[in-house]
């Protein structure tokens, strides 16, 4: 009997795609607001440098997937003891490792962003405590990550909705407030950022300690247990420091060759691209708890069939949004924003492409992690990205548009792709035939029919009731599409028997 429940995938991913729903339209709209707020070089200037504090943050989010897997993997064995275990050596790292953030922040960090970025010399001082401020953002964001993980880890999708739905919304009244108090806006945002996720820390914290036992810290010194942590987090930190290593390093090579407004461009279009991976993302995580106990109860027949479904339909998921977005992108931005940076339009086109093949690829690195067989694999993604990131500051050396950042991120995707199928297929016995039958020939089809439309619909872009109507045909074709050509007919009847029975 399958060990994949597939009516809790089901109601988590309800839960997390109405959460996804509302976070999406209100993100939009703050990002118009404090844009409209900070004007294009201080926005710029914001995702230039809270982004490069990210770039110290390779080293927890390492750990934070090594927490992950081992916390799935204690809960398919049932083995609560070991749970606790893994949750206080955690917090033990992760409070070593915030203490060594903010020293390399506080040296090296602060060296580079006083002498090696391109800011506007009266924004600096700005800047220089936006960069401190960020800095301590991040430390909480990172002692965050074990409670985090556990209600993950539990399947509490509701909590980690209406707690998302409360994040956001306080943002918003962040921003609002942001609109009538004095000083310097760009300084008081960082600072008000930094209370909201202080905040949601402690529900996060008081939510955990009062409903799983498991989540009671206790000065825990177990030398085998930190090692194994910090053997697997050694191998996945190669990896994570070579993707925050090409996105940070993409921001700065734009920032060298063009200006702090073209930052802008790029801090808009990942607002976008973020918004709508996290859409996925957030359905992806529904499936990973079930990915990785599957595979550590030796259920490898589900582990498989689950892994074919949330690859295909992550991608489903992306591109019925993707496609009404991209051909409709010059009318949604001029309507959504007041003043619309150079190059955003290109930037967002080709990211959300790139993340086409992300979510096509990114379940198969839940079930590699699953293995605890990472050495090969993040050694591979190192290579790939260092060569993308060679690749990035080539072409712009030669005088290319800003833009073409994004277009190179869509060939790395692609061979990150190949790269996670080909560890699936040694690790997890992944048929590449099959997944060409079962995922590759059916997104291939739907998507080749998806451009139909919008090639017919793009001279409808002369007001907003015609780009709304528009929009809404090409979703429902899409969706068609999706139903009678991209799914199995056994996955259209569990689709209609599970809106029949509404979940309960």
């Amino acid at each position: 009997m399958s060990s994949v429940n597939s009516k809790q995938i089901a109601k988590n991913t309800i839960f997390l795609y109405i959460r996804m729903l509302l976070l999406l339209a209100v993100s939009l709209y703050t990002s118009r607001v404090i844009l409209k707020v900070l004007g294009i070089d201080d926005y710029g200037i914001y995702n230039l440098i809270a982004g490069f504090v990210m770039f110290l943050a390779f080293i927890s989010n390492a750990l934070v997937s090594a927490m992950q897997r081992y916390f799935n993997v204690a809960l398919g064995k049932k083995d609560f003891q070991n749970y606790k275990d893994v949750f206080s050596m955690s917090i033990n790292i992760l409070l070593g490792l915030s203490c060594l953030i903010l020293i390399l922040g506080e040296s090296i960090g602060l060296w580079f962003v006083m002498t090696r970025l391109n800011i506007p010399s009266d924004r600096f001082e700005a800047a220089i405590w936006v960069y401190q401020i960020s800095l301590f953002t991040f430390v909480a964001n990172t002692l965050r990550t074990p409670f985090h993980a556990s209600i993950i880890a539990h399947e509490k999708m509701s909590f980690y909705a209406y707690v998302s739905l409360f994040e956001v919304f306080v943002r918003l009244g962040m921003v609002f407030l942001l609109m009538i108090i004095q000083g310097d806006h760009l300084i008081m945002y960082a600072l008000l950022y930094l209370v909201v996720i202080v905040l949601v820390n402690t529900i996060y914290m008081l939510y955990c300690r009062n409903n799983f036992q498991e989540c009671r810290y206790s000065l825990k010194k177990d030398k085998a247990l930190f090692k194994d942590l910090i053997g697997f987090s050694g191998w996945t930190l190669l990896g994570q420091a070579s993707v925050v290593v090409k996105n940070q390093g993409e921001a700065i090579f734009v920032n060298k060759f063009f200006t702090v407004a073209t930052n802008a461009a790029m801090g808009v279009a990942a607002q976008v691209a973020n918004a709508l991976e996290m859409f996925v993302s957030n359905f992806q995580t529904a499936f990973n708890p079930q990915l990785i106990q599957s595979h550590a109860s030796k259920d490898y027949i589900a582990h498989r069939d689950l892994l074919f479904r949330a690859s295909k339909f992550s991608y489903f998921l992306l591109l019925i949004m993707l496609v009404p977005i991209v051909s409709n992108i010059d009318f949604i931005l001029n309507l959504w924003l007041a003043e619309v940076p150079e190059y955003t339009n290109y930037f967002i086109v080709f990211i959300l492409i790139s993340y086409l093949f992300n979510a096509l690829s990114t379940p198969f690195v839940t079930s590699i992690f699953a293995t605890g067989n990472i050495k090969g694999y993040q050694i591979a993604l190192t290579v790939i990205f260092v060569c993308g990131l060679i690749t990035t500051f080539s072409v712009l050396q030669m005088g290319a548009k800003p833009y073409s950042v994004s277009i190179v991120s869509v060939f790395i995707q692609f061979a990150l792709l190949l790269c996670r199928l080909y560890y699936a297929h040694n690790h997890v016995g992944v048929s590449f035939r099959r997944f060409i039958s079962d995922v590759g020939v059916p997104i291939s089809l739907v998507t080749i029919l998806s451009i139909i439309p919008p090639c017919f619909l793009y001279s409808w872009q002369d007001n907003v009731l015609k780009v709304i109507f528009a929009i809404g045909m090409e979703i429902c074709y899409i969706g068609l599409l999706i139903f009678f050509i991209g799914m199995k007919k056994s996955e259209r009847k569990y689709i209609i028997n599970t809106l029949k029975n509404k979940l309960v």
